[in-house]
């Protein structure tokens, strides 16, 4: 089943809007299963420390079952599922994966989860997307799909990996929001007690607005500046990244991932995200010329500053990254898929692109780009 380009941009604007707006989590993720025939759809933030659900979206589950997707004494037996939680970590994110590539489905009739939820509704596969991943959880979005509907093609794939950046970055974001404020505050309380910085800028970088956080930062010069009104980072393949995401708009973007990365002048690490606001309801509320929202928050993980400026020059996506990073280190094809938990054929297909991309043809050349192309930071 292809999906058509005109739905798909729809679904970005809703899944942007879901980020100042929570209560729109539900609908959007219902237009999703309903354009990608899920039986049922999940989102997910998911806590290893307890086995516990932080926040969860469900739709398509029948009452019967509900008990069984908010029982965390299942969540051992749904990780199984995945291939264990070794496999969970080591599968990219913002690639969309298959339950029946990750696991083993000949074991599938001995686990509990799959015997008391899957069997009896007549689920055959499932596909997530990791959206967010630490050492103490993890957010994914997935979808169940029905016997009658038959296995999930590759056009669906294709589907989600154009949306999956989006998703990973509208979860990064109002997670911020959530956990900083709750989901009821008005906006300008929002933009204005944040403890990240939030910067409204227009195509061409103008700053129109700047909450407490950002002025401190703009006025110190560290990580961002006003260069004669217009928004600056200090580096320069960061800046040409900026730059690049807010004159593309609310579009498929070519830079992928949830933050472009750069650092303030003591050396700490920070993501700048950019929300594009044309369409949205926030730019009703702070005037037309605002078209981007630039977010700097702190990473939430150490960030492989060598990798992400590879990533930068070259566009690559974060599993042709991965590919890429694991084909230099001399893995084959086979081992490669074999460690991300994913078909080989789709680790040829990343690996294809990542050559194109970077004007390479082998795994030597791969290896030699890596090593020759030292951080800027």
């Amino acid at each position: 089943m292809d999906i058509p380009h005109r739905q798909l941009l729809d679904h970005i604007g809703r899944i942007y809007d879901c980020v100042l707006f929570p209560d729109n989590w539900r609908p959007t993720i219902s237009a999703l299963q309903e354009s990608f025939a899920w039986h049922n759809a999940v989102l997910g933030v998911y806590s290893f420390l307890d086995n516990g659900t932080q926040f969860q979206v469900t739709l398509g589950f029948p009452e019967e079952y509900a008990s069984i997707v908010g029982d965390p004494s299942y969540m051992p037996d749904v990780f199984a599922l995945w291939g264990g939680k070794a496999r969970i970590d080591a599968a990219p994110l913002e690639e969309p994966v298959l339950q029946s590539q990750m696991g083993e489905p000949e074991t599938w009739m001995d686990n509990r989860y799959f015997k008391a939820f899957a069997v009896p509704q007549g689920i055959i596969d499932a596909v997530a997307i990791g959206l967010a991943r630490d050492t103490t959880m993890i957010a994914t979005l997935a979808g169940g799909r029905h016997i009658s509907q038959g296995p999930i093609t590759d056009e669906e794939l294709a589907g989600l990996r154009v949306l999956a950046p989006h998703l990973r970055r509208a979860v990064t974001i109002a997670n911020l929001f959530d956990n900083l404020h709750g989901r009821n505050e008005m906006l300008s309380a929002t933009l204005e007690t944040s403890r990240a910085g939030i910067i409204l800028v227009d195509e061409n970088l103008t700053v129109l607005h700047a909450n407490g956080v950002a002025q401190q930062m703009l006025d110190s010069g560290s990580p961002v500046r006003a260069a004669n009104g217009r928004l600056a980072l200090r580096e320069v393949l960061s800046q040409t990244a900026l730059a690049t995401a807010v004159a593309e708009g609310p579009g498929p973007p070519r830079g992928r991932g949830a933050g472009i990365p750069t650092r303030r002048s003591d050396g700490s690490t920070l993501l700048v995200h950019t929300f594009p606001l044309e369409g949205r309801e926030i730019r009703r509320q702070v005037g037309a010329r605002a078209t981007t929202a630039v977010i700097l928050a702190a990473s939430p993980e150490q960030v492989d500053f060598s990798s992400e400026a590879i990533a930068l020059l070259y566009d690559l996506t974060p599993a042709e990254l991965r590919i890429v990073k694991l084909s230099a280190e001399g893995m084959s094809m086979a081992e490669a898929a074999e460690r991300l938990g994913i078909a080989p054929s789709t680790v040829k297909t990343h690996l294809l692109r990542a050559y194109e991309k970077t004007g390479t043809h082998r795994q030597s050349e791969l290896a030699a780009l890596l090593r020759s192309i030292a951080s800027p930071w």
